[in-house]
Protein backbone atom coordinates (compact mmCIF):
# COMPACT_ATOMS: atom_id res chain seq x y z
CA UNK A 1 0.00 0.00 0.00
CA UNK A 2 1.37 3.36 -0.89
CA UNK A 3 1.50 6.09 1.60
CA UNK A 4 -1.13 8.23 -0.73
CA UNK A 5 -3.63 4.65 -1.01
CA UNK A 6 -3.01 4.72 3.19
CA UNK A 7 -3.44 8.53 3.53
CA UNK A 8 -6.93 8.30 1.62
CA UNK A 9 -8.07 5.40 3.86
CA UNK A 10 -7.39 7.13 6.45
CA UNK A 11 -9.26 10.18 5.62
CA UNK A 12 -12.06 8.28 4.26
CA UNK A 13 -12.10 6.81 7.37
CA UNK A 14 -11.95 10.06 9.50
CA UNK A 15 -14.78 11.47 7.67
CA UNK A 16 -17.07 8.10 8.04
CA UNK A 17 -16.47 8.53 11.59
CA UNK A 18 -17.20 12.04 12.14
CA UNK A 19 -20.09 11.70 10.28
CA UNK A 20 -21.53 8.98 12.77
CA UNK A 21 -20.82 11.14 15.15
CA UNK A 22 -23.18 13.92 13.94
CA UNK A 23 -25.79 11.09 12.90
CA UNK A 24 -25.77 8.34 15.43
CA UNK A 25 -27.98 5.39 14.52
CA UNK A 26 -31.23 4.66 16.49
CA UNK A 27 -30.77 1.62 19.06
CA UNK A 28 -33.30 -0.56 19.62
CA UNK A 29 -33.02 -1.37 23.02
CA UNK A 30 -33.83 -5.25 23.27
CA UNK A 31 -31.77 -7.55 26.07
CA UNK A 32 -32.54 -10.86 23.98
CA UNK A 33 -31.20 -9.24 20.70
CA UNK A 34 -28.21 -8.49 22.73
CA UNK A 35 -27.52 -12.16 23.67
CA UNK A 36 -28.87 -13.01 20.40
CA UNK A 37 -25.76 -10.99 18.89
CA UNK A 38 -23.67 -12.34 21.73
CA UNK A 39 -23.94 -16.07 21.00
CA UNK A 40 -25.07 -16.01 17.27
CA UNK A 41 -22.36 -15.88 14.71
CA UNK A 42 -23.39 -13.14 11.99
CA UNK A 43 -22.35 -10.00 10.96
CA UNK A 44 -25.38 -7.22 11.88
CA UNK A 45 -24.94 -3.64 11.85
CA UNK A 46 -26.88 -2.93 15.40
CA UNK A 47 -28.71 -0.11 13.57
CA UNK A 48 -30.45 -2.77 11.47
CA UNK A 49 -32.26 -3.81 14.68
CA UNK A 50 -33.94 -1.20 15.16
CA UNK A 51 -35.38 -1.29 11.14
CA UNK A 52 -35.69 -5.02 11.70
CA UNK A 53 -38.56 -4.08 14.22
CA UNK A 54 -39.90 -1.10 12.09
CA UNK A 55 -40.72 -3.83 9.39
CA UNK A 56 -42.31 -6.12 11.53
CA UNK A 57 -44.76 -3.62 13.01
CA UNK A 58 -45.32 -1.71 9.40
CA UNK A 59 -45.23 -4.60 6.89
CA UNK A 60 -48.39 -5.56 5.31
CA UNK A 61 -49.61 -9.20 6.22
CA UNK A 62 -47.64 -11.85 3.72
CA UNK A 63 -44.80 -13.86 3.54
CA UNK A 64 -41.48 -12.12 4.27
CA UNK A 65 -37.65 -13.20 2.33
CA UNK A 66 -34.39 -13.07 3.03
CA UNK A 67 -31.78 -13.13 1.27
CA UNK A 68 -28.41 -14.56 2.33
CA UNK A 69 -28.83 -16.43 5.61
CA UNK A 70 -24.82 -17.11 6.65
CA UNK A 71 -24.97 -18.27 9.97
CA UNK A 72 -28.67 -17.49 10.95
CA UNK A 73 -28.06 -14.49 13.27
CA UNK A 74 -30.34 -11.92 10.85
CA UNK A 75 -32.55 -14.92 10.55
CA UNK A 76 -33.06 -15.85 14.16
CA UNK A 77 -33.58 -11.88 14.73
CA UNK A 78 -36.90 -11.28 12.30
CA UNK A 79 -38.33 -14.38 13.72
CA UNK A 80 -38.06 -13.24 16.97
CA UNK A 81 -39.55 -9.80 16.61
CA UNK A 82 -41.94 -11.39 14.45
CA UNK A 83 -43.19 -13.64 17.47
CA UNK A 84 -43.16 -9.99 19.50
CA UNK A 85 -44.86 -8.00 17.52
CA UNK A 86 -47.46 -11.20 16.91
CA UNK A 87 -46.42 -11.72 13.14
CA UNK A 88 -47.35 -15.68 11.92
CA UNK A 89 -46.23 -14.51 8.81
CA UNK A 90 -43.80 -17.31 7.31
CA UNK A 91 -40.05 -16.81 6.59
CA UNK A 92 -38.47 -17.78 3.40
CA UNK A 93 -34.77 -17.63 3.23
CA UNK A 94 -32.33 -18.59 0.17
CA UNK A 95 -27.97 -19.07 0.47
CA UNK A 96 -26.10 -20.81 -1.31
CA UNK A 97 -23.40 -20.49 1.05
CA UNK A 98 -20.53 -19.76 -1.39
CA UNK A 99 -18.11 -17.15 -0.33
CA UNK A 100 -16.13 -14.39 -2.00
CA UNK A 101 -12.84 -15.79 -2.45
CA UNK A 102 -13.36 -19.13 -1.97
CA UNK A 103 -11.85 -19.92 -5.23
CA UNK A 104 -8.58 -19.00 -3.72
CA UNK A 105 -6.88 -21.86 -1.85
CA UNK A 106 -6.42 -21.51 2.14
CA UNK A 107 -2.72 -21.75 3.43
CA UNK A 108 -1.94 -25.46 4.29
CA UNK A 109 -1.45 -24.19 7.91
CA UNK A 110 -5.77 -23.56 7.44
CA UNK A 111 -6.00 -27.54 8.24
CA UNK A 112 -9.16 -27.36 6.33
CA UNK A 113 -10.62 -26.17 3.06
CA UNK A 114 -12.93 -24.16 1.57
CA UNK A 115 -15.96 -27.24 1.06
CA UNK A 116 -15.31 -28.02 4.96
CA UNK A 117 -15.60 -24.19 6.34
CA UNK A 118 -18.97 -24.37 3.83
CA UNK A 119 -20.37 -26.99 5.43
CA UNK A 120 -19.89 -25.68 9.10
CA UNK A 121 -20.99 -22.36 8.25
CA UNK A 122 -24.19 -24.46 6.73
CA UNK A 123 -24.30 -26.68 10.24
CA UNK A 124 -23.96 -23.46 12.13
CA UNK A 125 -27.08 -21.91 10.09
CA UNK A 126 -28.93 -25.04 11.01
CA UNK A 127 -28.32 -25.65 14.84
CA UNK A 128 -28.97 -21.78 15.48
CA UNK A 129 -32.02 -21.54 14.33
CA UNK A 130 -33.08 -24.92 15.48
CA UNK A 131 -31.86 -24.12 19.09
CA UNK A 132 -32.37 -20.27 19.09
CA UNK A 133 -36.44 -19.99 17.07
CA UNK A 134 -37.47 -23.34 18.03
CA UNK A 135 -40.83 -23.65 16.57
CA UNK A 136 -40.99 -21.42 14.51
CA UNK A 137 -38.26 -22.99 11.87
CA UNK A 138 -38.10 -20.11 8.68
CA UNK A 139 -38.26 -22.10 5.02
CA UNK A 140 -34.48 -22.59 4.39
CA UNK A 141 -33.51 -23.07 0.43
CA UNK A 142 -29.75 -23.51 -0.63
CA UNK A 143 -29.98 -21.90 -3.66
CA UNK A 144 -28.51 -18.61 -4.98
CA UNK A 145 -31.10 -15.01 -5.20
CA UNK A 146 -31.26 -16.25 -8.75
CA UNK A 147 -32.39 -19.72 -8.59
CA UNK A 148 -34.63 -18.69 -5.73
CA UNK A 149 -37.03 -16.55 -7.41
CA UNK A 150 -37.40 -18.49 -10.19
CA UNK A 151 -38.37 -21.18 -8.46
CA UNK A 152 -40.64 -18.33 -6.60
CA UNK A 153 -41.93 -17.74 -9.61
CA UNK A 154 -42.81 -21.09 -10.87
CA UNK A 155 -44.31 -22.03 -7.97
CA UNK A 156 -41.85 -24.65 -7.59
CA UNK A 157 -42.30 -27.55 -4.34
CA UNK A 158 -39.03 -27.49 -2.91
CA UNK A 159 -36.92 -29.34 0.16
CA UNK A 160 -35.86 -27.35 2.16
CA UNK A 161 -32.26 -27.33 4.56
CA UNK A 162 -34.29 -29.22 7.44
CA UNK A 163 -35.88 -31.58 4.82
CA UNK A 164 -39.33 -30.01 4.83
CA UNK A 165 -41.34 -29.88 1.78
CA UNK A 166 -42.58 -26.06 0.55
CA UNK A 167 -44.34 -24.89 -2.27
CA UNK A 168 -42.48 -20.92 -3.00
CA UNK A 169 -44.63 -18.17 -4.48
CA UNK A 170 -47.33 -15.60 -3.67
CA UNK A 171 -46.93 -11.58 -3.03
CA UNK A 172 -44.13 -10.72 -0.39
CA UNK A 173 -44.70 -8.33 2.63
CA UNK A 174 -40.71 -8.16 3.57
CA UNK A 175 -37.98 -8.44 2.10
CA UNK A 176 -34.49 -8.05 3.90
CA UNK A 177 -31.58 -8.27 0.77
CA UNK A 178 -28.30 -9.20 2.24
CA UNK A 179 -26.40 -11.03 -0.61
CA UNK A 180 -23.45 -10.41 -2.51
CA UNK A 181 -23.34 -6.62 -2.46
CA UNK A 182 -21.81 -5.45 -5.79
CA UNK A 183 -24.40 -3.24 -7.70
CA UNK A 184 -25.27 -6.26 -10.54
CA UNK A 185 -26.21 -8.53 -7.93
CA UNK A 186 -27.60 -6.14 -5.46
CA UNK A 187 -29.56 -4.86 -8.56
CA UNK A 188 -30.54 -8.24 -9.65
CA UNK A 189 -32.08 -8.91 -5.65
CA UNK A 190 -34.05 -5.62 -5.84
CA UNK A 191 -35.83 -6.47 -9.38
CA UNK A 192 -36.48 -9.77 -8.11
CA UNK A 193 -38.39 -8.78 -4.71
CA UNK A 194 -40.06 -5.74 -6.54
CA UNK A 195 -41.82 -8.07 -8.84
CA UNK A 196 -43.45 -10.13 -5.69
CA UNK A 197 -43.30 -7.28 -3.18
CA UNK A 198 -47.24 -6.14 -2.72
CA UNK A 199 -47.73 -2.39 -2.57
CA UNK A 200 -46.92 -1.52 0.92
CA UNK A 201 -44.44 -3.81 1.71
CA UNK A 202 -40.79 -2.90 3.24
CA UNK A 203 -37.44 -3.75 1.66
CA UNK A 204 -34.36 -3.58 3.46
CA UNK A 205 -30.79 -2.99 2.06
CA UNK A 206 -27.85 -4.08 4.51
CA UNK A 207 -24.56 -2.11 4.13
CA UNK A 208 -26.57 0.58 2.04
CA UNK A 209 -25.80 3.50 4.30
CA UNK A 210 -24.60 6.52 2.83
CA UNK A 211 -20.89 5.53 4.06
CA UNK A 212 -20.91 2.22 2.68
CA UNK A 213 -18.15 1.29 0.77
CA UNK A 214 -20.23 -1.37 -0.84
CA UNK A 215 -22.14 -0.80 -3.86
CA UNK A 216 -25.65 -1.19 -3.46
CA UNK A 217 -25.61 2.04 -2.04
CA UNK A 218 -25.53 2.89 -5.92
CA UNK A 219 -29.02 0.51 -6.14
CA UNK A 220 -30.39 2.60 -3.20
CA UNK A 221 -29.18 5.90 -4.49
CA UNK A 222 -31.64 5.01 -7.60
CA UNK A 223 -34.46 3.88 -6.01
CA UNK A 224 -34.57 7.19 -3.80
CA UNK A 225 -35.23 8.94 -7.14
CA UNK A 226 -37.69 6.16 -8.26
CA UNK A 227 -41.66 7.48 -7.72
CA UNK A 228 -42.62 4.02 -6.57
CA UNK A 229 -40.94 3.87 -3.88
CA UNK A 230 -40.39 5.80 -0.42
CA UNK A 231 -37.49 5.66 2.35
CA UNK A 232 -39.42 4.61 5.44
CA UNK A 233 -36.30 4.88 7.38
CA UNK A 234 -31.98 5.07 7.27
CA UNK A 235 -30.63 3.70 10.26
CA UNK A 236 -28.12 4.25 8.33
CA UNK A 237 -28.96 1.46 6.59
CA UNK A 238 -32.31 1.84 4.31
CA UNK A 239 -35.61 0.66 4.52
CA UNK A 240 -38.19 1.45 1.94
CA UNK A 241 -41.66 1.11 1.02
CA UNK A 242 -43.28 0.05 -1.90
CA UNK A 243 -46.14 2.66 -2.66
CA UNK A 244 -47.27 0.92 -5.39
Amino acid sequence: MTATTRATQMASTVHKLALMALHPPTILQDDYIEWLALVNPGMQHRGNYHLFDLAMRQAPAGPMVEIGSFCGLSTNIIQYLKRKHHRPDPLYTCDKWIFEGSENPLPEAAGVDHDQLRAYVMDTFRRSVTTLSPGDLPYTVEATSDEFFKMWDEGTHVEDVFGRGVELGGPVGFCFIDGNHTEPYAQADFTHCDKFLMPGGLILFDDSGDESDWEVKKVVDRIKRNPRYEVVAKNPNYLVRKRA
